[in-house]
């Protein structure tokens, strides 16, 4: 969706909701639907009206606005301003947004896949580099793709809230001719695939370092509320020149309750299977646990010892074969990959903490 169509959206929001808060009527199903495409934008996150992010009907809109004013008139202009502030935000930022004009210069492509393509980007004023994700999905419906930019500005919102070493930094998101972008930070290295095939199996005292800075990115991102349930060895990148290890790609993250883990009901929703994700989420997609990304992190773990994917019933008897670990690293690492979320770690924090002492 262009600025110009989310400006006219808006307008037909406005309308709505003067319509509902006098006279009229809103559909419920239009509400939502608008109402969802205005929450879900990263241009108007911090410019919402409050009864539109706490009202989830069009009758709970009215009731607010009719505790507010007792007048039509001043609903009307209420509304008005509401709106037409944000369509403000829209128009400014379409005028400054982020334009590949004579100062960015298309370099490489970086990867590409059916939802979308990444390129490497060059600001010459600037004279940096940065990584540029489009959402251009294949064979798609209407309503596939508009479900698609939520879910894909969902993950633009969640890195803004995240600035940390050990995970990718995004600078930038929004439209550009139609296209859903998110530009972040370029990380000129390889993946852990590229490791693997780059160093072979590599030893379990080596091991601890990737392990112990994705374990320190995972801890400071669970803080924030927030899991990533699609951990793999090609969602980890090194860095070269900063010599680092940092997490990408939190496409499908999810936001945790107090407790650290919940069941939420969010339907349609579906996780990709894969050897490295959690086989509770293969069960219950809609599950937020952050002991979902300890069993990633095991299989990180394991595939970096042993060359393989953790399956089967042997894997304490890989570890000592393949990987010579002793009996205490078998077992932290087998804990990771505990079926059951109850017999894993409880929390990064807990397992730096055994990584920090193996480092001494």
């Amino acid at each position: 969706m262009t600025n110009t169509e989310l400006i006219e959206q808006l307008e037909q929001l406005k309308i709505g909701l003067i319509s509902a808060s006098t006279d009229g009527t809103f559909r419920f199903d239009e509400y939502t639907r608008l109402r969802l495409l205005v929450l879900n934008s990263p241009i108007l996150s911090n410019h919402i009206p409050s009864n539109l992010k706490s009202c989830k009907s069009p009758s709970e809109y009215r009731k607010s606005m009719q505790a507010q004013f007792d007048h039509y008139v001043d609903r009307r202009k209420a509304i008005a301003d509401d709106i037409n502030k944000l369509i403000e935000v829209v128009e400014e930022h379409t005028s400054g947004s982020f334009a590949l004009d004579g100062s960015i210069a298309l370099t490489k492509r970086l990867g590409n896949g059916g939802f979308g393509e990444v390129f490497l980007y060059h600001h010459k004023t600037l004279d940096m580099d940065f990584a540029i994700k489009f959402y251009s999905p294949l064979f798609v419906t209407p309503e596939e793709k508009l479900a698609g930019e939520q879910r894909f500005f969902r993950e633009a919102k969640i890195l803004f809230t995240l600035h940390h070493d050990n995970i990718v930094q995004i600078y930038d998101a929004g439209y550009f001719e139609g296209k859903p972008f998110i530009r972040m930070e370029y990380i000129p290295g390889y993946d852990l695939n590229k490791l693997i095939e780059k160093f072979s199996i590599i030893p379990f005292k080596k091991s601890l370092v990737p392990i112990y800075q994705i374990l320190c990115g995972l801890d400071y991102a669970h803080n924030k509320g927030i899991i990533h349930r699609d951990l793999k060895p090609s969602n980890i990148m090194f860095s070269e020149i900063e010599k680092t290890f940092k997490i990408i790609d939190f496409g499908i993250s999810a936001f945790l309750d107090n407790e650290g883990h919940t069941k939420l009901t969010r339907t349609g929703e579906q996780v990709a299977g894969g050897a490295y994700i959690d086989p509770q989420l293969q069960v219950n997609p809609k599950l937020r646990d952050r002991r979902s990304d300890i069993y990633s992190v095991g299989a990180i773990w394991y595939y970096l010892l042993t060359g393989r994917v953790p399956s089967g019933a042997d894997l304490a008897t890989q570890l000592h074969t393949i990987a010579s670990l002793n009996n205490e690293e078998t077992r932290i690492i087998t804990r990771c990959l505990s079926y059951n979320p109850n017999d894993r770690y409880d929390d990064c924090r807990q397992l730096i903490r055994l990584v920090e002492v193996l480092m001494k």
